[in-house]
């Protein structure tokens, strides 16, 4: 009986490496391939290897592999070990990959790395939140001789305040006095 040992330490799922938002360098070389196959390349996905993230937010996350050395293959799983693929990725940023997708604070996601056809070699994995664009409210207004312009948002979403590079006389003005004002960003 002769058993083998893969040489790469996050070979398999079971054996995930932990991942953090930030840079993690990578190297799949001599990695085997796991199943299932990839879903977003069936069967050219190939010599992969695995990592656990736990989302620190719930927030839009990037998983991006874009100035490998080699054709990468991306995947996301929704939890350890299971098969619910969230996203999967080929040839995103030239022939590497990346991912975006919704992620839950505390909740633990698997990362899947392959190469395209077996390709192997080194990489590096970038982990970010996606930060939300600033809101662009159109709200009406009464002017602060003092400190600007002073908003009443009332979109709901309770964000009065005072905004910089307002734009008088948008669309959906203030029936009763024809004023409104578009406020792009909080300051």
């Amino acid at each position: 009986l002769e058993i083998r040992l893969s040489p790469v330490p996050n070979d398999e799922c079971f054996q995930a490496l932990p991942v953090t938002v930030g840079s993690t360098n990578f190297d799949n070389s001599g990695a085997s391939t796991s199943s299932p196959p990839f879903p977003c390349e069936p069967f050219e996905g190939e010599a992969d290897i695995w990592y656990t993230f736990t989302a620190p937010n719930s927030a839009n996350y990037e998983f991006e592999l874009c100035g490998s050395t080699y054709d990468t293959v991306l995947e996301l799983f929704d939890g350890v070990c299971t098969q619910t693929v969230l996203a999967c990725s080929d040839d995103a940023c030239g022939v590497q990959s990346a991912v975006t997708a919704p992620l839950v604070s505390g909740q633990d996601y698997q990362v899947r790395i392959g190469g395209w056809r077996g390709d192997q070699g080194f990489g590096t994995l970038v982990i970010s939140e996606v930060l939300p664009e600033p809101l662009d409210l159109i709200a009406h207004y009464k002017l602060d001789e003092t400190s600007g312009f002073n908003a009443a948002d009332s979109s709901g979403n309770l964000n009065d305040g005072t905004y910089n590079n307002v734009v008088l006389g948008e669309a959906g003005a203030d029936p009763n006095t024809g004023t409104s004002a578009r406020f792009a960003g909080a300051t």
